[in-house]
């Protein structure tokens, strides 16, 4: 090999040092600015209650390394996730998305994943819940309050199956529709775009950090529920037109009973729901619980406006953004 192509080949080398120096760092750290700090054991609020967690930790955020305002990594530059000590990744941001209570979630590929992988952050305020995905291993991010959240490794084989579908006749059916106005124009069975209000309790507002963390929490989940019909290639959307705290609602313990009292307009449990979804021109109405169940509705069996008076379901906040 003559000399000026070995110096040639020397240079290449070295000027892509950093970029694999930094990618094989993702288990061990980089010396990049940390997206979570560890709060100490002595200032730790509580830790948030997911059953299927494998371990959990306690930390804070920097929104400054998560949305690219940092100089040191900037909007173009990937950032390392490092989610428990040996558990880091390096990300690129994909895109930022706006959405509703003034939040926004950010999302990344993971470098040395499938196309599969990725993380999601979603923030309002001072609060934060994220999602990330590697292969088989799936971590939680939550807001306990103030600014404080819980990562959790999940184990997923530990979660409860789904509360089911319920077709108010009997059987199993298909997709909800209301015809309403909502979110640019008439609703119906023949759109592609579902309008949803999501309420939720005290319970669940207290479980995630206040009004901010429900928020940050019911973005993600609209977030990733789009996702998959993106990666799907569904045309189907989830537009959320808003959140609402149902203050007065004492949760029954049973989730089924939860979405009858849902449903029912006259029963003096939740019926300010059905103003609230009138004023925001809501196709579908969630209910977000906390502390017990998996998450339940009803669904269509036969395409028909008349399924709007049914068109409601419950979900379990732990298993929101699953």
């Amino acid at each position: 090999m003559q000399i000026k192509q070995l110096l040639t080949l020397v240079a290449t080398v070295l000027l892509a040092a950093p970029a694999l120096f930094a990618q094989n760092l993702a288990g061990t750290g980089t010396d990049w600015p940390d997206l979570f700090t560890t709060v100490p054991p002595s200032e730790v609020t509580r830790v948030y209650d997911e059953p299927a967690a494998l371990r959990q930790e306690n930390v804070y955020f920097s929104e400054s390394v998560l949305n690219g305002a940092d100089q040191r990594t900037p909007v173009e530059h990937p950032i390392e996730i490092n989610l428990f000590a040996g558990v880091s990744f390096i990300a690129d941001r994909v895109s930022t998305t706006t959405m509703v209570n003034d939040g926004y979630v950010v999302y990344f590929s993971l470098r040395g994943g499938s196309s599969e992988d990725y993380a999601a952050f979603s923030v309002v305020g001072d609060a934060m819940s994220g999602q990330v995905r590697s292969g088989h291993d799936l971590y939680s991010v939550r807001h306990v309050g103030t600014g404080e959240l819980t990562i959790s490794e999940v184990d997923e084989l530990a979660l409860e199956l789904c509360g089911g579908a319920i077709d108010p006749l009997g059987g199993i059916g298909g997709l909800p529709g209301k015809g309403a106005q909502g979110g640019g124009g008439a609703r119906g069975m023949i759109s592609e775009t579902i309008d949803l209000l999501i309420v939720y309790t005290s319970n669940a507002s207290s479980a995630n950090g206040g009004e901010d963390g429900m928020a940050s929490l019911t973005n993600l989940s609209v977030f990733l529920c789009n996702t998959a019909y993106a990666n799907s290639d569904c045309v189907q959307r989830v537009n959320l037109v808003g959140t609402r705290q149902v203050l007065t609602y004492v949760q029954s313990g049973d989730q089924s009973t939860d979405l009858s009292r849902l449903r029912s307009t006259t029963d003096g449990h939740m019926d300010e729901v059905h103003g609230w979804r009138d004023e925001y021109g809501a196709d579908y109405v969630s209910l977000f619980i906390s502390g017990y169940g998996t998450g339940v509705g009803y669904v269509m069996r036969t395409e028909s406006a008349a399924f709007a008076s049914d068109a409601f379901n419950v979900c379990r906040d732990t298993y929101a953004a699953v």
